[in-house]
């Protein structure tokens, strides 16, 4: 048993310790605050990404290589506008029409002088044809006066006759190989008449000749282009 004296002078040495901390009242209790909550975090899978950066400015669009669409027939009107400056255009694309009424009447008259031609060919070579068996027959046949006459069965008269009728015969047909070549040489310029009346139909289409950027356009709806004008797009 601890003696009454001895706990007091314990008591108050505990007291008299430095540090010693005077015990909480329930009120400075109730004050603590509680624990913070942690923070909600998202996990996801890393990926690598490209991250652009645009800067913008000002300035003018230069083409590298310009490239200027002229009108290949002259004298027809623009009936459609199919590109504006700043459409992007591939080769082959329609930039512009022009009208094809006269220019698909030229093509039909040029494919039937064609046709004529071909006949004429075919015409040239039938006549060839005949005039060789008529020389055949000359030719036979003044052999036969010539043998009669040796023999005194004939006169000078007819053999003269068998050899004007044989000379008629080859001049004939002689004539008639110069005709094939004519009537040849006219299918052939018939022809280059065709592919001419051709290509200009097909030119009533103004195509982009390369891919690119239209930068300009002159061309206008119901203008009419000549040759040696400016040129209808850029």
């Amino acid at each position: 048993a601890v003696r009454p004296g001895i706990f007091a002078a314990l008591l108050s040495l505990a007291l008299a310790l430095p540090g010693a901390a005077p015990a909480q009242t329930a009120g400075e209790a109730a004050q603590v605050e509680p624990p913070a909550e942690a923070p909600v975090v998202t996990l996801a899978a890393a990926e690598s990404r490209r991250i652009e950066a645009r800067v913008p400015v000002s300035g003018s669009l230069v083409a590298r290589q310009a490239v200027q669409v002229h009108a290949n027939v002259a004298g027809y009107e623009i009936i459609r506008i199919a590109a504006e400056v700043g459409d992007r255009v591939e080769a082959g694309d329609l930039l512009a029409e022009l009208s094809q009424d006269t220019l698909t009447a030229q093509l039909a008259q040029a494919e039937a002088e064609y046709q004529r031609s071909k006949a004429g060919v075919s015409q040239a070579e039938s006549q060839i044809t005949s005039a060789e068996a008529t020389l055949t027959e000359a030719v036979a046949a003044l052999e036969r006066t010539r043998s009669l006459r040796r023999s005194g069965s004939a006169s000078q008269a007819v053999l003269d006759q068998a050899v004007a009728a044989e000379a008629s015969a080859r001049a004939a047909s002689a004539s008639a190989s110069d005709g094939l070549g004519v009537a040849r040489a006219a299918q052939a310029q018939a022809e280059a008449s065709r592919r001419i009346a051709a290509l200009n139909l097909g030119y009533a289409r103004i195509t982009a000749p390369v891919g690119g950027v239209v930068v300009a356009r002159t061309a206008e709806r119901g203008a009419i282009p000549g040759s040696g004008g400016d040129a209808l797009f850029t």
